[in-house]
């Protein structure tokens, strides 16, 4: 990821995320250097966007908040068991 990537990545959220005066945005993620350029800055200012960086070296302190390892946890779960009693039949959307 570099500066340029992050502030196209940027754009795209502000298309579908529509943040305004009224209702700021609140991004969350880590203090990647991309993030931080003062273009990113600048570009979030103007779009309403506020954020928050994590401190480095605080992931096994913020685990809990990972919301996706328990779901896919539980997906593969719910997944064996229905394989296990259709046989010969595949998970499709």
């Amino acid at each position: 990821m570099n500066s340029h990537l992050f502030i196209d990545w940027l754009k795209h959220f502000v298309k579908h995320s529509e943040p305004s005066a009224e209702d700021l945005i609140l991004l969350i993620a880590d203090n990647h250097t991309s993030h931080c350029s003062l273009p990113a800055v600048l570009f979030r200012r103007e779009n309403h966007i506020r954020f928050l960086t994590l401190p480095p070296h605080v992931s096994h302190v913020l685990q809990p908040l990972d919301v996706f390892a328990p779901l896919k946890a539980l997906y593969s779960s719910e997944a064996e068991k229905w394989l296990v009693q259709n046989p010969g039949n595949a998970i499709t959307l």
